[in-house]
């Protein structure tokens, strides 16, 4: 599990079943993944990147975050 409070800049590769991410500060993260199941739950701002590959993908967003997926399983 990814978790921010407070302000996070993330840029490498994570690999796993399953990766969850919950944001509620500001942050800029570009990660790749492979992975079966990307949660990404976010309430903060910023910007957040995901390429890779991810079977399921589900998103919650309330905050200002923008969160660029347009690259996942290409």
């Amino acid at each position: 599990m990814l978790t921010n409070t407070g302000y996070l800049y993330v840029n490498g590769k994570a690999t796993a079943k399953y990766i969850e991410q919950n944001s509620t500060g500001i942050e800029r993260r570009d990660l790749d993944v492979e992975c079966r199941k990307l949660n990404i739950t976010s309430t903060g701002s910023g910007v957040v990147t995901y390429r890779g590959t991810a079977d399921e993908v589900d998103i919650i967003s309330t905050g200002r975050a923008g969160i660029r997926t347009s690259e996942l399983n290409k």
